[in-house]
């Protein structure tokens, strides 16, 4: 992201995809509309029926935000008809603002490794050593447990948000 006006960050020049520290917890800096308009734009040019956010009762008020920008900015008219929230390990089990309800879940045993693989190639700062919870020895034993929930051996868990059927 780049700098919006008053704090130097461009709303225009704004990525999904890219990481900036300099925005890293300070996501309230910019307006809401301004960011749901931006998130707009990018689901009316690529239209997809589903769409993944953070959980909004995670403890990262950036992920809190993203939630709620996501749900103003998929509002219907539009091509999203389903919204899932996911958990962000090691964030929402200490959030006192809301709690993750997963009713959702994907079997990710044929995928699991492949996974780990995609995670270590993740940014170091948020892929921790051993016992933290986003360490890969963690990340399996969520998945595991997602899993016995359903049972199988690895398993994604989500919420559901919406689905318009």
């Amino acid at each position: 992201m780049k700098l919006y006006a008053s704090q130097g960050y461009s709303i225009e020049s704004m990525h999904l995809t890219e990481r900036d520290d300099a925005l890293d917890q300070r996501l309230d800096l910019i307006p809401v509309p301004d960011l749901a308009n931006m998130i707009k734009r990018k689901l009316d040019e690529i239209q997809p029926s589903i769409v993944f956010t953070h959980s909004c009762g995670d403890i990262n008020r950036d992920h809190r935000i993203m939630s709620e920008i996501v749900l103003v900015a998929t509002r219907p008219p539009s091509s999203v008809k389903e919204i899932y929230s996911f958990d962000i390990t090691g964030d929402w089990a200490f959030a006192q603002l809301g709690s993750f309800h997963p009713n959702v879940f994907i079997d990710i045993t044929e995928t699991m490794e492949a996974k780990l693989k995609d995670l270590q190639l993740y940014d170091k700062i948020e892929l921790r050593e051993y016992p933290h919870p986003r360490s890969l020895e963690k990340i399996t034993a969520l998945a595991e447990r997602w899993g016995s929930v359903i049972s199988v051996r690895y398993a994604e868990a989500f919420e559901l948000i919406r689905a318009i059927k």
